[in-house]
């Protein structure tokens, strides 16, 4: 599907080539950048795509992006396994405001993990700690963001500083 499609080519290719992936080989095909990348940062890229379809507002589309970023960020610090899991519960916490629906409702028509359904709906299990950090940290409330995690403030901070400039290169401000 992506073969056929320039534009998402173009892009996938662009992915394959950011920070964000860092490889250092060069691509020769749309199925081998696919394989190079693995199935779950392809639902990740696939995902952002999704979002910038939509026509929210810039800043929500950002708040996703840095929220997305710093739930993996987070994730990596904590030495939890399958960082680009929290990524994705991350990204998609903005969906209710996107979509101006109650997240029940968005999350009864995804097909996502339990995991992630718990994290997004209930703050649970570890993905839900990490979104549940962020949140708090976004609302300056620094002792509850620390206690979810686990982790330093300084450490939080790091992350928020990584995942926002992380964030405005990818949408370009």
């Amino acid at each position: 599907m992506i073969s056929q499609d320039v534009s998402l080519s173009y892009k996938l290719l662009r992915y394959i080539n950011s920070a964000m992936c860092g490889l250092n080989r060069q691509v020769d095909s749309i199925r081998h950048a696919t394989v190079l990348v693995g199935f779950e940062k392809m639902q990740i890229w696939a995902s952002l795509l999704l979002l910038s379809g939509f026509e929210p507002s810039k800043e929500v589309i950002l708040t996703g992006i840095v929220r997305a970023r710093m739930c993996e960020l987070l994730a990596s610090a904590s030495n939890l396994p399958h960082p680009e899991r929290f990524f994705l519960a991350g990204l998609f916490s903005v969906l209710d405001v996107i979509l101006d629906r109650p997240m029940e409702q968005i999350v009864s028509l995804l097909s996502l993990t339990e995991e992630i359904k718990d994290a997004l709906l209930y703050f649970q299990g570890e993905i839900g700690g990490v979104v549940r950090c962020v949140l708090a940290y976004e609302r300056r409330q620094w002792a509850e963001a620390a206690a979810c995690v686990r982790l330093a403030p300084k450490i939080i901070d790091r992350t928020h500083s990584e995942a926002f400039s992380w964030a405005h290169s990818i949408v370009g401000t």
